[in-house]
């Protein structure tokens, strides 16, 4: 009977049809509430009738896959799907330039001035890879530490504005998950202290 419920679920989502979707997969979920595959479809169906007001929900199932089943097949699509949302809500939470991320954009520019080419590509490597595991973007509470900076302690989000930052040391138009490009424009216009080609 869940079987048949998520796969009407399913149906209904590739038919483009997720407002009806997500019925099914509620019921789904609440028979079959650690069945990672259910659990995802309703997340996915939310968030594809553009229904923000779950959000929040969103992220909560999203995390219990990733927690609970983080070598099933279904975890990598949910930390992708982690990401979008949080960018989603970072974006939604403000209009126009996030002057936060400016600032941690002009204090990566200034770090990567006095770093060598190869050890910026390095440190924006390790922030990437950190980043695969799903950075909390929206919660200054939770901290992270990296191997390239050593006692030290970034948010999330500043993570994902210095990596944004030390992409573009290399690629000025390479996709990096972070849509920053504006914030790091304003961020070259304030500091002279740039790397070559950083312009």
């Amino acid at each position: 009977m869940v079987t048949h419920i998520a796969i009407s679920g399913g149906v209904l989502l590739a038919t483009g049809r997720p407002a009806d979707a997500v019925a099914h997969f509620r019921e789904a979920v609440h028979q079959l509430p650690n069945e990672p595959g259910v659990l995802y479809g309703l997340p996915q169906a939310l968030q594809e009738a553009g229904d923000a007001a779950h959000q929040e929900e969103c992220g909560d199932l999203l995390r219990k896959i990733i927690e609970g089943f983080p070598d099933h097949p279904v975890a990598e699509m949910a930390r992708a799907d982690q990401t979008r949302l949080a960018h989603d809500v970072l974006r939604s939470r403000t209009t126009g330039l996030r002057m936060d991320v400016v600032t941690y954009i002009v204090d990566a520019l200034r770090r990567f001035a006095a770093m060598s080419k190869e050890d910026v590509g390095q440190m924006t490597l390790e922030i990437a890879t950190l980043g695969q595991s799903g950075l909390e973007i929206n919660n200054p509470q939770c901290s992270y530490r990296i191997k390239s900076a050593p006692g030290e302690e970034f948010t999330g989000l500043q993570l994902l504005s210095m990596m944004h930052a030390g992409v573009r040391q290399f690629q000025k138009d390479a996709e990096t998950g972070a849509d920053f490009d504006a914030e790091y424009a304003m961020a070259l216009s304030m500091t002279d202290d740039r790397m070559e080609g950083a312009a």
